[in-house]
């Protein structure tokens, strides 16, 4: 207040001032000269606020409190789409995938031409009484070809021999003197298997050959023209057995062709005429 009253005397001696509230001009009955002009002495607003002087800046004073969140403002709209970009590198080829299921077969294909006539089939493994015709052989020594046919007989519950073999249409060429003789080889199996078994006898060691044996049954041609050539057992044929180790036939087994089991012999069998 001290410095406040101080002031107002400096500016009443250098006669500055503000008007508040009255005009000025010359002073007229009633009225007084006051430092901020002319009023008159029982004007309500005289002496109000006279005037105001800035002071110094005051010290700051204290942080106010943070206002309130504003409202979130609303979404702006979808911003343009972008191009395409660049097509990448085509990637590394995949693994094969797993075959595929079978397709459905095709239909049958049209029938070819008939082929060639093919070699003398082995005997065929006929009921008793039966006969069976193998084939016919050809370029003998003495005919061009002849006909086979071999007879078998059941014996046993499951066991089939050779009964007969009978040979037609030979030449005349191969009846002379001396008498020719006519051959048939058999080939017994190598082993005994499910698809080819042989027979109980040759499995059990029961005959006089054995597996892998080469039989030779021979008969002599009569010197005199026959239309009929037949093995049996009689005495007019014999079967020898081949021994390896001394490339010949046996002559010490005795055998005929009823000792012979159809089963034991395998697709391939042998004729020869010689002299």
């Amino acid at each position: 207040m001290r410095k406040f009253f101080s002031l107002l005397l400096i500016i009443s001696l250098a006669q500055v001032g503000i008007t508040y509230a009255a005009e000025t001009g010359t002073a007229a009955l009633g009225e007084r000269d006051y430092i901020f002009g002319l009023s008159q002495a029982s004007d309500v607003n005289l002496n109000q606020v006279l005037f105001l002087l800035a002071g110094k800046d005051g010290e700051p004073g204290v942080a106010g409190r943070d206002g309130i969140d504003g409202i979130d403002g609303i979404n702006g709209i979808n911003g343009i789409n972008g191009i395409n970009g660049v097509d990448g590198l085509n990637g590394i080829d995949g693994i094969n995938g797993i075959d595929g299921i079978d397709g459905r077969d095709g239909r049958d294909g049209r029938d070819g031409t008939d082929g060639a006539q093919g070699p003398i089939g082995a005997a065929g493994r006929d009921a008793a009484g039966t006969t069976t015709t193998l084939g016919t052989f050809t370029k003998s020594s003495c005919t061009e070809n002849a006909d086979v046919t071999f007879q078998s007989e059941f014996i046993d519950p499951g066991a089939f021999i050779y009964d007969k073999i009978k040979v037609e249409n030979v030449d005349t060429n191969c009846f002379t003197t001396p008498q020719k003789l006519i051959a048939v080889y058999f080939k017994i199996w190598n082993i005994d298997t499910a698809d080819n078994p042989v027979s109980d006898k040759l499995r059990n060691g029961l005959t006089q050959y054995t597996y892998r044996d080469t039989i030779r049954c021979t008969r002599e041609i009569p010197s005199s023209f026959q239309t009929l050539i037949t093995f049996d057992s009689d005495a007019d044929s014999e079967c020898k057995i081949f021994d390896s180790a001394t490339s010949s036939y046996d002559l010490s087994v005795v055998m005929t062709l009823n000792d012979i089991y159809t089963r034991d012999v395998n697709d391939y069998i042998g004729f020869e005429i010689y002299e």
